[in-house]
């Protein structure tokens, strides 16, 4: 995925990078970059932790000095078709997508849920986010057209 954005937007040395990386391994070095934007594509159904890992993504990874930095969750097939496979082996896929009750809650300041535990680093609860797009409801005619679409950007 990160050779075909640079295919399209071969220009992003001089703008910024896109970069894969597991951010949530345990012996990973911190990471001191901050990004506009943080995309989910068909993989955080697939995160031991989906809470923690939208957490760690705006906590850590988030450019919070800038107005309008995005996070982005997009599963094509739809958060239907996730709970399908839940559903079919809860061991290889934890959980559905999370509900736009459950983002709000996470990440938008739902009441002091949005810390994570690390131990080398203090409780936080990152930028304020708001959501720009809010996923469609389970098997809607939104679902059906653009599958799971979040996006939350920082305010």
């Amino acid at each position: 995925m990160i050779g075909h954005a640079k295919s399209f937007y071969p220009d992003v040395t001089t703008k910024g990078k896109f970069e894969a990386m597991d951010f949530l391994a345990a012996n990973s070095p911190r990471n001191n970059n901050k990004y506009r934007a943080v995309i989910f594509c068909s993989a955080l159904h697939d995160m031991p932790d989906m809470k923690r890992a939208l957490l760690k993504a705006k906590n850590e990874l988030l450019d919070s000095t800038t107005p309008g930095s995005r996070l982005v969750i997009v599963h094509a097939q739809g958060a239907s078709h996730v709970l399908n496979q839940h559903k079919a082996n809860p061991l290889l896929v934890p959980r559905g997508l999370p509900t736009t009750s459950e983002l709000q809650e996470w990440l938008c300041g739902g009441g002091g849920e949005n810390e994570i535990d690390d131990d080398d680093k203090e409780n936080e609860s990152g930028p304020n986010m708001k959501f720009v797009v809010e996923p469609a409801e389970l098997k809607s005619e939104g679902e059906v057209r653009e599958g799971y679409l979040a996006v939350l950007e920082t305010i």
